[in-house]
């Protein structure tokens, strides 16, 4: 007796293609649509009594449709003098065009310390913010502190976790002794100042937290502004025990525009996304002073941890023999046509209507009204927004789904037969 598959069943097999091809999708992407942008001049918006700005990192909470952007104020950079914090806010991204109506700044939330009173000045220098699985805390990198400036104190770099109610300090996890901070002309190890934890994101288990430094570590490398790569440590938490788990090589491009003239530059990795497991995207960003080609460049680049070398036990990346990071540039947006501001923050936001994932980019104004020098435009609180597709690279389930396509034709031209 000859049996059939019901036709619905194969058709329905067919209708899942798609989306069992997108299992594996999610690990790289293939291509980014600008949508729009929205720009705040600095020192423009207020919410709460507290001075929007120093945007830094940016994450969307799906289960509340909002986002959470966390100021990198120390405490100094407020005209008011407010204390490091994180803004709630809405983005209205329909998958059309996006512009200044679509942006809500909700509320601002000041940080607490472990005693639960708010951070004295230059006690911290929050950069990235990454959401907890259960959406109750935040993690939030702190750059630290190697400058030895007046008024501040040697602060080596780590990564907070804050409740997201109440804004207080529930615990703080420390970067090894590769990372500590020295000043300068003291021992030649640990961070560069202004140049340590930019990023942070969880991984596609939500088991650990990766984030890394901006440029190399003193006794790693060259600074990106040398002309040459610049050898940044990425570093994995287990947030289990709050331990340093892992450190892998990432190397960031020289910058765009070279110092010339004793001018200024700075360029690094100043956020990262997790695609998939071992997948992550990063964000470049370069800025040069006083030199023609002013202005910054933000590169986005796709990088897979498989295959690099685990470096956690070399106390010095110079003359030692690893396997970095292999890197893919994705999207420059100079190809955008648009004047770029301090861009450092980065999150996925919801699925568009076609199915493709928005991605949101925004700029650290520096509570800046002149960019450079006095007379000049102000910094703007950015926001870019871009719909995001996968590359068609189907997975197991994918391909097996794919070779189900000529039987299941066959089946339902013998049952219609």
């Amino acid at each position: 007796m000859r049996s059939y598959y019901p036709l619905g069943a194969v058709t329905g097999i067919l209708a899942l293609i798609p989306s069992l091809c997108g299992v594996a999708n999610a690990q790289r992407l293939q291509d980014l649509q600008f949508l729009g942008q929205a720009n705040f001049p600095a020192r423009s918006v207020a919410v709460d009594g507290k001075t929007v700005g120093g945007l830094s990192g940016i994450r969307y909470d799906a289960a509340n449709n909002r986002y959470i952007a966390n100021s990198d104020d120390r405490g100094n950079e407020s005209p008011e003098g407010s204390r490091p914090r994180f803004y709630s806010l809405n983005l209205n991204i329909t998958g059309g065009a996006f512009s200044n109506s679509d942006v809500t700044f909700n509320s601002a939330t000041t940080l607490l310390d472990g005693s639960g009173t708010p951070f004295a000045n230059f006690a911290t220098d929050l950069e990235s913010v990454a959401l907890s699985p259960d959406g109750k805390s935040v993690y939030i990198s702190s750059e630290g502190d190697s400058g030895g400036l007046s008024g501040h104190s040697l602060i080596s770099p780590s990564v907070y976790q804050f409740d997201l109610t109440t804004g207080k300090q529930i615990r703080q996890m420390l970067a090894p002794s590769q990372f500590t901070a020295n000043l300068p002309g003291g021992l030649n190890v640990g961070i560069r100042n202004n140049l340590a934890f930019e990023s942070a994101t969880l991984t596609s288990d939500n088991r650990r937290l990766l984030t890394g430094t901006e440029n190399a570590l003193k006794q790693d490398g060259p600074t990106s502004a040398s002309g040459a790569f610049s050898p940044s440590r990425l570093l994995m938490f287990d947030l289990a025990t709050g331990q340093a788990a892992a450190q892998y090589v990432y190397n960031v491009d020289p910058v765009v525009v070279p110092p010339t003239g004793g001018n200024f530059a700075v360029g690094g990795l100043v956020e990262m996304l997790t695609l998939g497991p071992d997948s992550y995207l990063a964000m470049e960003r370069s800025y040069t002073v006083g030199a023609p080609g002013t202005g910054y460049d933000i590169k986005l680049y796709q990088f897979s941890l498989n295959g690099a070398t685990d470096v956690s036990s070399l106390s010095s990346l110079a003359g030692a023999s690893y396997v970095p990071v292999q890197k893919t540039l994705l999207y420059d947006l100079k190809t955008l046509g648009i004047r770029l501001d301090n861009v450092e923050g980065m999150t996925f936001g919801p699925t568009l209507a076609d199915g493709r994932r928005s991605l949101v980019l925004v700029a650290d104004d520096n509570f800046s009204l002149a960019i450079n020098g006095p007379g000049s435009a102000p910094q703007n609180t950015q926001f870019l927004v871009f719909a995001a597709s996968a590359a068609p690279e189907p997975g197991a389930l994918g391909l097996m789904a794919l070779g189900m396509i000529p039987g299941a034709i066959a089946l339902i031209r013998r049952r219609q037969d």
